[in-house]
Formats: structure tokens, sequence, C-alpha cells
């Protein structure tokens, strides 16, 4: 690539010029010096960066220009939750910040943002003020500075402001249920007011014995493989890449217990979706995944099972994931991790680590007590020795 510098009639500062090789279209950028032998050596790095695929035009891109770039061509390679978390945080800076220009989020103005993430808001007038979680926060901002180095990488802006992302430090959101607590919440289906109270205790059986996300319950088939499928035979659920969090396909063990539960329905009525909830309202379409969670929760509420608090003083009440933390709890005791990560499918083992092993003293220390019991009981005990050992014994 041949980069020309000259000076053109009437301006001060030398400028270079060359052919972009994508477009075929001459591009002119100010060598910013009066002086030649300077002007040159700009043009050699620039020829170098242009070489490199490191040039970074001065492009003033707008908010709503790069917003709508992000939105046509990122997120139809994401799953409709995460897209819906990116729209979510970008509404929320456009509502504290408001920028102008892509460049206008820098490390001073994401710290504000963080701030304000942090302070109580109220969303309409007839509601109390709410203060958004440790995690929301961290989530809120996790999301940001993914888009901001896709907009890096895309060379919107030359480089990606640096964001400190807070450590998770609180854990679960929510906290295993015990089994008193979950028979406690199948009693109480009734408080939705469904129409067919028995396929909500069976979706609350079904999340209880197998650990599946809500989404993925919803979407679980007695036949039909393009999302997740029952394999009763062999005793496994075949799981597309899109119709799960971690984005891949697998064939997942399932529990013994959601066998025998699935076992139990016959033959005949093996069809069409495994669970089929249906909300207050009678309608045709299936259930959506919110308002099924939300139900869920309203049945924990009425059950009084208190899973969490937030320091402001609200409380969370049970949900559809504290059924499938009681799952992992449960089964951690049992298996080694290595296998707890594949029945929850989680991507990283330190995941299974963080949230599942290890997380019960009491059972630890039940289970030290019973390991030493077994230990003194198997353990052989010397016999007294004879007058004639004692003899021969010189000690």
């Amino acid at each position: 690539m041949t980069i020309s510098v000259f000076k053109p009639n009437g301006r001060t500062n030398y400028v270079c010029q060359w052919v972009d090789p994508v477009t075929g279209r001459k591009k002119t950028r100010s060598a910013g010096t009066n002086i030649k032998r300077d002007a040159e050596r700009f043009a050699g790095n620039l020829e170098r960066d242009l070489a490199n695929g490191t040039y970074h035009e001065n492009v003033r891109m707008t908010w709503e220009s790069f917003r709508n770039r992000f939105e046509d061509e990122y997120l139809p390679g994401v799953s409709s939750k995460t897209s819906e978390c990116y729209r979510t945080v970008f509404n929320s800076v456009e509502r504290i910040i408001d920028p102008y220009l892509l460049c206008n989020l820098n490390e001073a103005t994401i710290s504000k943002y963080q701030t304000e993430l942090r302070k109580p808001r109220q969303k309409a007038e007839d509601k109390p003020k709410t203060v958004l979680s440790d995690a929301t926060v961290r989530s809120n901002l996790i999301h940001l500075k993914a888009a901001l180095r896709w907009a890096a990488e895309q060379k919107f802006i030359p480089v990606a402001p640096k964001i400190r992302i807070p450590k998770n430090s609180t854990g679960m959101k929510g906290r295993p249920i015990t089994t008193e607590e979950y028979e406690r919440m199948i009693k109480q289906v009734g408080v939705i007011k469904s129409k067919t109270p028995d396929e909500w205790v069976f979706l609350l059986k079904g999340l209880w014995w197998s650990g599946l996300r809500l989404g993925e319950a919803l979407s679980l088939h007695w036949t039909d493989e393009s999302n997740i499928c029952v394999d009763l035979e062999n005793e496994l659920l075949h799981i597309q890449a899109h119709a799960q969090k971690g984005r891949r396909y697998s064939q997942t063990p399932m529990a013994p217990e959601f066998v025998d539960m699935l076992r139990e329905i016959p033959r005949e009525d093996r069809e069409g979706f495994v669970f089929n909830p249906i909300g207050s309202r009678d309608r045709k379409q299936r259930i959506r995944l919110d308002t099924a969670s939300k139900m869920i929760a309203k049945i924990g509420e009425a059950a009084g099972v208190k899973v969490a608090e937030t320091p402001s003083g609200k409380v969370k009440f049970a949900s559809a994931h504290d059924l499938r933390r009681a799952f992992g709890l449960r089964w951690s005791r049992l298996i080694m991790p290595t296998e707890l990560k594949e029945i929850m499918r989680h991507e990283n083992i330190s995941t299974t680590m963080q949230y599942y092993v290890g997380q019960d003293a009491k059972q630890t220390v039940k289970k030290l007590r019973q390991v030493t019991a077994n230990t003194l009981a198997n353990t052989p005990k010397n016999e007294p020795e004879t007058q004639k050992e004692k003899d021969h014994n010189p000690l």
C-alpha cells in the first residue's frame, strides 16, 4: 500500500492519502504537522497500522447507530434471554448517562453509571423504591463490557474502556429448599387458581426430581428432538445447543427418580410436551416462561418458603431455580463433582465446586463422625498378653 504525503493549497499541515483496498475509495487524513519529515514519519506509522489491521478511524459514531448495529449484527447469535439482558442494560445506560456519541462511554461515565445503579429507584409513584442487587449490578456491567469490546473489535472505538467488575461475593441468589419446604409448596398449588392444578403439581415434582431449569422443563418433549427430548430407553435427555444455557448439544443422564416418574405416564399419553401447566387465565397458547416463573414464586410465597433477603429488607421466596438448587445439593452428597457437573450441565467445574460441593458444613461433620465410627468399628482390638508371653517379653 502506498501512502502519498502532500500539502494541499491553503492548508497549514501535510495530509496523507491512500486508496482503501476494500472499498477502492480514496481516504485522506491530516498528519497534524507542517514539517514534511514529521509528516512522512506519521505516514510510515499509518502504513504499518493499515498493514497490521490495527488502524482505527476517528469515527464519531453515535450511540444510537452503535445500538442499532449491535442489535442487528450481534444479538441474533445469542439466546433470546441474553438479548433481553443486553436491551435492558442499554435502556439503563440511556436513562442514566444518555450518551450522544459511543465514545462518551469512558471510565468516568461508566463509574457514574455504576454508582447510579446502586441508588434506590422508584419505578412508579404508587410503588416503593427498590435497590438493585449486587448480582444485577454485576450482570449489567458484564454485558456492557462485552458490548464495548465488540465495538472495539469492529473498530467503532480505538479501545474498549476499562470496566471494573465487582466480585460476586453473595453466592447463590436463593438456596436449596428442604424436602419439608418442597412438600409445603405442593400443598399451596391452589393459590394460583389454575384450572389444571395437577399439571402444576406434576411440574413442581419434575423440577424437584430432574434438576432442569424452568425454561428447559417447559420445552421438554416426548418425541420432538428439535429442542429437548426424553429418551426413556437409555435414561437420557437429548438437548440441542440452542435449548440450554451452555449453548452446546448434550446427552444428559436423567436422575433415576425422574425416570421412574416419567415411566408412570401411560405410553399412549407420551406425546407432545411433557409439562403442560395452564395459567390462571384459560388461554390456548402455551404459558410463557416469565408467567410460569412468577406463578411458582407465588406458590413459594404462599408456602412461606423464604430463601433470601436483600439488604433493604425485601424477602425473596422460593422459585423454580431453588428446586434445581435442592436437586444439586442432594446429588452432591452422593456422586463425584465431575459427575455432578455433568447432570447439572455446568459449563465449568468451578461453578459446581462453588455452589454445591462443601456447602453444607453440618452434613460434612456428620459424615466425618460416620467415617470415624466405621474406622474404629473395623479396627481389630489388641488381645491381652498371656502370662507366658509376659514372661518372655524383656520389656
